[in-house]
């Protein structure tokens, strides 16, 4: 019997470790070509960490994309944002492979996709095959690289996640053929005072100082001195062979004495916890002078788990001694680069106050404004940490205003969840107070985005995961339609394609339809480049149609048609 049960665990163990061993080195490059990355995983983004690594494609689209393992396609996804066309595949060793940012989809893929497309009359969609569906082998070609989506050009995001529950793992741990043999460069150290009674070289205001690189180690070049309590941040890139992008460090530990006192490692980060990005950052820094600065404390609503041994909360006291630190930053290779600094005790500097918090906001709690005009509702844990938030009205006004601007705080403090903002719009005619939609302004009142809206009962209402100006704005102009590669309004379905300028300054682009004799056809449609392309298909389309009607909607409501003569 027990000759049974140690044969039983042996197996058992045997299959975990062949299984673990299968999960790190069992996928190859999703493309065969050299992987030189633009990006890579846990990156720091404008709202989130990025999931993956981005593979450069030679700044061109159309390179074949290959499945990294055997398994079976578990989603295709169309989408005008974030990943644009993609494909997730499901493998037996407990991991799933995406590709995102896809110009086209292999034959059988594209069909089952267009399927679900004409089922619902829509381009944008997401479909979940099942296993028996889609099945593929590694190296199977499953699609061809794009620029669709949220991307900024030409290449592939690839994600390894755990199936179990769809965690983004670092790719950069499975063993890929990513060769990196350069150390991160350290940007700039920052200090931060804790508290209203701590100095830093005497005043009582973040510092941040530029590293310099001088004999083969990073240094700070100035001396520093502090009284009270201090906690620090890092800002460090790394930048593997044969690409000079900007990427992210893998780990970071700060030691104070030697004594290890904080560390993070981008090993995974699930995606409830990936906006938290907004705590783990200098938001200030991050959004006002675009430094990428890794704070090494932890907010109180921070709720990331990629921290390890946290002491005192990050924070370091400056009383009746001065301490030395010393950052050590690594990347997913092992390179390694430090800078050590000492900071001395102040014992002269004079005593400052900071100007009194006059409206502090907790993180919390719900916080409510209500004013002439204007309500804002902030659900509890919107913030990171208490904030001191000043709201007020602007005397000043941009063209197609329906309300005034209010300023909600600062474009320099994050907001983890949606807000809702509501304004009054009983003052114009009914007809027009479904014309508004919500507005985010920068400092000179340009308008940053449409944020969009719902009319009712003479209000508007919209969610915002933004802090600072907004404004309703009225929106009466019809988008615009433009052919770009006929004139005129006769054109013919024997054209590989036929391509359209889809156009709205204003609330923006809403829906978009393709009717060929009142029967709806497929309009592949990028947002960014507002281009539209009908590609005509005997399988799925009437070629002998004698007329193509294309119709544009904004995003409140105003519509535009156009119908072209079909020749044959």
């Amino acid at each position: 019997m027990k000759r049974s049960i140690l044969l039983l665990f042996t197996l058992l163990f045997s299959f975990v470790g062949k299984s673990q061993d299968l999960g790190l080195n069992s996928f190859q490059a999703p493309m065969n070509i050299p992987m030189y990355l633009a990006g890579n995983f846990g990156e720091i983004r404008g709202g989130h960490f990025h999931a993956g690594i981005d593979i450069k494609t030679q700044q061109k689209e159309g390179v074949e994309i290959v499945a990294a393992e055997s398994g079976f396609i578990s989603r295709i996804n169309v989408s005008l944002y974030g990943y644009g066309k993609a494909i997730y595949i499901t493998h037996p060793n407990g991991y799933t492979t995406v590709y995102a940012h896809l110009r086209t989809f292999g034959d059988q893929i594209e069909t089952y996709i267009q399927n679900a497309q004409y089922s619902k009359k829509a381009f944008t969609t997401s479909v979940y095959p099942k296993p028996s569906e889609l099945q593929v082998n590694k190296g199977d070609v499953i699609a061809l690289s794009g620029n669709t989506g949220g991307s900024g050009g030409p290449h592939l995001h690839f994600e390894i996640r755990r199936t179990k529950d769809s965690t983004p793992v670092n790719p950069l741990l499975f063993n890929l053929d990513i060769s990196d043999t350069r150390k991160p460069e350290i940007k700039r150290v920052a200090l931060y005072p804790m508290n209203d009674t701590t100095l830093i070289n005497g005043k009582a205001d973040t510092l941040l100082v530029n590293a310099q690189y001088k004999n083969g180690k990073y240094i700070l070049p100035q001396k520093l001195q502090a009284r009270g309590v201090v906690s620090f941040g890092i800002e460090a890139i790394d930048k593997l062979n044969g690409s000079n992008n900007r990427c992210g460090a893998y780990s970071i530990e700060l030691f104070v004495d030697e004594q290890s006192h904080y560390k993070h490692e981008m090993q995974a980060i699930p995606f409830d916890e990936t906006r938290f990005i907004n705590a783990h950052v200098d938001f200030y820094q991050w959004k006002k002078n675009r430094k990428r600065i890794q704070k090494s404390f932890l907010d109180p609503h921070n709720n990331l788990s990629i921290y390890q041994n946290i002491q005192l909360n990050g924070k370091v006291f400056f009383c009746d001694y001065g301490h030395e630190l010393r950052y050590e930053v690594k990347d997913a290779y092992g390179n390694t680069s430090t800078i050590a600094f000492d900071i001395a005790v102040d014992t002269a500097s004079p005593s400052t106050e900071k100007p009194e918090c006059i409206h502090q906001w907790k993180y919390d709690q719900e916080n409510v404004i209500s004013d002439s005009g204007i309500t804002v509702f902030i659900p509890k844990n919107s913030f990171y940490k208490n904030e001191c938030i000043q709201f007020e009205r602007d005397k000043r006004s941009i063209t197609n205003a329906a309300t005034p601007i209010y300023h909600i705080g600062s474009l320099y403090t994050g907001l983890h969840n949606y807000m809702s903002v509501t304004l009054d719009v009983q003052h114009l005619e009914p007809e027009l107070q479904s014309k508004v939609y919500g507005a985010s302004l920068n400092e000179k009142l340009k308008v940053i985005a449409p944020e969009g809206g719902k009319t009712q009962n003479g209000q508007v209402t919209f969610k915002t995961r933004s802090m600072g100006p907004y404004v309703g704005l009225l929106d009466t102009v019809l988008p615009s339609i433009q052919q770009i590669n006929f004139q005129g309004s006769t054109t013919s379905l024997k054209q590989d394609s036929l391509i359209f300028k889809l156009k709205d300054e204003h609330s923006g682009i809403g829906t978009y339809e393709a009717y060929l004799n009142e029967t709806w056809a497929l309009l592949d449609f990028d947002k960014k480049t507002g281009l539209a392309v009908l590609i005509p298909n005997e399988k799925r389309m009437n070629l002998n149609a004698t007329e193509l009607t294309i119709i544009v909607r904004d995003a409140v409501g105003n519509e535009r048609r156009k119908s072209f003569n079909l020749k044959p």
